[in-house]
């Protein structure tokens, strides 16, 4: 007989070879609100209702007959799945009772059963096998957490292993790189210094002597040869000049671009790089100079201010359009020397600004135009030694503004 209560407290089966107490043991435990999947006098029965149903407990009489006693029937349910097993026995002898505990039952209540002692056996039986059910599956949940976890830290241990391994192999190979870029700047460098000196004796020897052509010319009327001597001089001065460049780029930046002061007229001083250096001879780009620097004098570095100037002027007028205006300003405001170029060319981005400054950089924009990416380097680390400051305002196909601050003893 099977009896169904919705609301009940916990599922038992009832195995009792007694059929009045197995009555009477249903009928406590449904009154207690137990439901009882079944009631049972056959443990083979009893074991097959058992594998089909899930349940909290099983009653089982410990005194089953010649065929079957409580001890072998709970190992039989047991090696099923465990469940809160409790005995019942009629017997009250010590020997009886012992091996009721050495079958290890979760508890055993003795007839004549009451309500009360049921509840109590049950209700302590039961929960402590809820306990060790639920910390067995929190264990087992834990354990494959651990695996689980164990698990992907092999894998990051793995992976951080090769990648650190792989990073090894790169800073090696840039090691090696370093290393290797550093003896050829070094070779390089001392080529450019070598050839440099070489150049240097030739050239000076080649002005020496267009100075005396050009004075035996002027002294004996010979206009045309002071012309051509005068067109030498230009030559080699554009030669030295080159060198000059090529020297502020390559060599040591203390060495090369430590400033040499000397007082001198800026107004003049400008007029003749104006006029030796032709920027309107590019693209027919016209140069319009304002200033009002009559006869006033300061104290700095003509051969660096002279570099910065030149590459300001020679970029402006570089990246106009033909026919187009580059505008110069050269003020003195509070002890400071004040040039802005202005061009109305092709402009460069953000980005190109960001790099203007590194040698051998190029524009995207640059097309065609004609170049080596070293000017604005050298602009940078002259303004560098001379103290000044560089301010760089360009929008792209719209044109360029370029300010220098330069603090000048005046």
């Amino acid at each position: 007989m099977t009896n169904f209560n919705i609301m009940s407290l916990g599922k038992i089966i009832i195995v009792e070879d007694d059929s009045l107490s197995a009555r009477l043991l249903q009928r406590n435990a449904e009154k207690l609100d137990y439901e009882v999947v079944g009631n049972f006098s056959n443990p083979q029965e009893a074991l097959e209702c058992y594998k089909e149903n899930d349940v909290d407990a099983v009653l089982l009489d410990f005194q089953l007959g010649d065929e079957w006693d409580g001890s072998e029937l709970n190992a039989r349910i047991q090696e099923i799945r465990p469940v809160t097993v409790i005995f019942i026995t009629s017997a009250d002898d010590d020997e009886s009772l012992q091996k009721i505990l050495t079958a290890n039952p979760d508890g055993y209540i003795q007839k004549p059963i009451n309500s009360r002692e049921l509840r109590a056996i049950l209700q302590m039986a039961i929960y402590k096998t809820k306990q060790e059910k639920a910390l067995t599956e929190l264990n087992e949940t834990l354990d494959e957490k651990v695996i689980e976890r164990t698990r992907e830290l092999d894998v990051a241990v793995t992976s951080l292993v090769k990648e650190m391994a792989e990073k090894e192999k790169v800073q090696l190979k840039l090691e090696r790189a370093l290393e290797a870029e550093k003896e050829f700047s070094q070779l390089k460098s001392s080529i450019v210094s070598n050839l440099s000196h070489e150049f240097k004796t030739p050239l000076a020897s080649i002005r020496s002597s267009a100075q005396l052509i050009k004075a035996i010319g002027d002294k004996e009327g010979r206009p045309k040869e002071q012309k051509h001597a005068h067109r030498i001089e230009k030559a080699v001065d554009s030669l030295t000049d080159i060198l000059m460049r090529i020297l502020l780029v390559e060599k040591d930046q203390d060495a090369v671009y430590s400033a040499e002061i000397m007082t001198f007229n800026l107004a003049e001083f400008m007029k003749g790089l104006l006029q030796e250096s032709q920027f309107d001879k590019v693209d027919n780009v016209s140069i319009a100079y304002e200033e009002q620097l009559a006869g006033v004098e300061i104290s700095s570095d003509k051969r660096l201010l002279k570099q910065i100037f030149i590459n300001l002027i020679s970029n402006a007028c570089k990246y106009s359009h033909p026919n187009g205006t580059v505008y110069l300003t050269l003020n003195i405001e509070n002890g400071t020397l004040i040039f802005v170029v202005k061009d109305e060319g092709i402009g460069m981005s953000s980005e190109t600004q960001q790099q203007m400054f590194h040698r051998f950089f190029r524009g995207d924009n640059v097309g065609s135009i004609e170049g080596t990416g070293i000017g604005m380097s050298i602009v940078r680390r002259c303004l560098d030694a001379l103290r000044g400051e560089v301010n760089v305002d360009s929008t792209e196909g719209k044109g360029t503004t370029v300010t220098i601050s330069i603090p000048i003893e005046g």
